[in-house]
């Protein structure tokens, strides 16, 4: 899909990683951003990001997430999510 192409593009020229899923019940996109290796979203101070809905406007929303930046995790949030 060309939305989940220009999220993953996006996410690829920041360093973070994006999962997906359909839910057939709720006719809802599951999207999850996660940060670079080692760093928190400054806007959620934590190491992922939750879109949950419709595709329309999730480009918006992750250029809004990209705009505010990363800063270094926490050692219970690397602990937390395997990466300590």
């Amino acid at each position: 899909m060309k939305t989940l192409d220009k999220l993953n593009a996006l996410c690829e020229e920041h360093g973070c990683e994006m999962d997906h899923s359909y839910c057939l019940v709720s006719e809802e996109w599951n999207l999850i951003f996660f940060a670079p290796p080692k760093m928190q979203w400054n806007s959620a101070t934590s190491t992922a990001v939750v879109w949950n809905g419709s595709l329309q406007g999730t480009i918006s929303f992750l250029r809004s997430e990209l705009e505010c930046g990363f800063s270094r995790a926490s050692k219970e949030q690397l602990y937390e999510t395997g990466q300590l």
